[in-house]
Order: C-alpha cells, then sequence, then structure tokens
C-alpha cells in the first residue's frame, strides 16, 4: 500500500521520484514509514537492479518481442527502447522527476 500510495501522489505531483536505468523509482524518504522500522540501508538494497540483470532483461525482451514483431503495437517497441536506452545509457547523476 505504502508504493500504491506514492504512485497515486505521484500522479498528482505530491511525491517525486529518482530517474534510474530502471525508470523512475522512489527514494525511501518519500515513503510513508510510520508503524514499520525500515531503514534506507535494507529498502535501497532491494530497490537495487544490477546493471548485468538490466541488460539480461533487455536482451530477453528483444527475443520475445521477435516472435511477434509484425503483430505489436509499435507502442510496446518504443518502450522496449527506451527502456533499453535507459539500461544501456543511465543519467550520470539521479534526476528528480
Amino acid at each position: 500500500m505504502r508504493v500504491l500510495k506514492w504512485i497515486v501522489d505521484r500522479v498528482h505531483v505530491r511525491r517525486c521520484g529518482v530517474e534510474s536505468h530502471m525508470g523512475i523509482m522512489l527514494r525511501h524518504q518519500d515513503t510513508h514509514w510510520k508503524g514499520i522500522e525500515y531503514g534506507p540501508k535494507p529498502f535501497y538494497g532491494r530497490m537495487s537492479v544490477e546493471r548485468e540483470a538490466g541488460s539480461k532483461e533487455v536482451r530477453e525482451q528483444e527475443d520475445f518481442f521477435d516472435l511477434f514483431f509484425d503483430r505489436l503495437p509499435k507502442e510496446f517497441t518504443h518502450h522496449r527502447k527506451l527502456f533499453e536506452s535507459r539500461v544501456y545509457r543511465p543519467p550520470k547523476v539521479p534526476v528528480m522527476a
């Protein structure tokens, strides 16, 4: 529920996120933690994605999309290419979004 609240708050421009190679992600301080002890270290450990895992995902998506290439809406291919560019060319400094 905490993440869903953050998503709704982002839609209504009440919270922000940080652009990463996986897209826009929440920061520890942007989440409501009342009633739970969950510090930044375990949070960022769970939120991190190894670059190699992201690269593997890009390759797997490409192979999968090739099966349906002529039947896929162009938006699917567009979003996959955006994901690929984020994985291979992440922002040098986290950008608030």
